[in-house]
């Protein structure tokens, strides 16, 4: 889903953003029990590159917990034009993701974790990488996630964001036999987030608002050219 903010709800997402911010919101923890099972899936091809996609996703009660479960992938050899193949233009990629949320009339607390795999090649430049270079990307992500209803007489909601990402990615020079050389650049990043929020009632002359803290901790790595 998509959040959009603007106004006053987008200094939560830093001064920069006050000209509002449009937020891309993951299922991944849901907030609300589903009532049944639900999903859906899909296929798709290609010829240009002998191409093919698919998705799979479905949300489930499970008792009070809530289970949402996403999985895709691509899949395509070099592209095909009037003048000929692009060489090294062939791709592989999948994005997964799993969430359980324990659901309760006070709120919400959920896990979720996911994987992004993505393979690909760079086509051969006569003025950079003759031959081509291969890009692999690694990325795992661990989310927790809760929401308190407090409803005092100062505080309404609590909330807590907590994720750990870690990625990772490599240039892979490919040889003039078009076998797979050595890395010529390595970047590796570990970035954990921390946002606790919380919404009051009243305060003063403040009908309602939202305080909270935010950090960032980066692990940064770079190996290679």
């Amino acid at each position: 889903e998509l959040e959009i903010a603007r106004g006053p709800a987008a200094l939560a997402y830093g001064a920069n953003a006050i000209g509002g911010v449009i937020n891309v919101v993951k299922n991944q923890i849901q907030t609300t029990l589903p009532t049944k099972l639900t999903g859906t899936y899909s296929i798709n091809g290609q010829t240009v590159n002998s191409g093919v996609s698919s998705a799979l996703n479905f949300s489930a009660p499970i008792g009070d917990i809530a289970l949402q479960l996403d999985i895709n992938g691509k899949y395509g050899l070099n592209t095909s034009t009037p003048d000929g193949t692009i060489q090294n233009s062939n791709y592989l990629n999948t994005n997964d993701a799993i969430g359980l949320s324990y659901v309760q009339a006070w709120g919400y607390v959920g896990l979720a974790s996911s994987i992004y795999f993505s393979n690909y090649g760079i086509p051969p430049d006569p003025k950079g990488h003759p031959n081509g270079v291969d890009i692999e990307l690694r990325k795992y992500q661990l989310d927790g996630r809760t929401e308190i209803l407090v409803n005092r007489e100062f505080l309404k909601v609590i909330e807590l964001d907590v994720s750990v990402k870690d990625y990772n990615h490599k240039e892979i020079e490919i040889r003039q036999n078009g076998d797979r050389g050595s890395i010529g650049s390595e970047f590796s990043q570990i970035t954990t987030n921390f946002d606790f929020r919380a919404k009051h009632n009243k305060l003063g002359v403040i009908n309602s608002g939202i305080f909270g803290l935010s950090a960032e901790f980066v692990d940064y790595e770079v190996i290679g050219a």
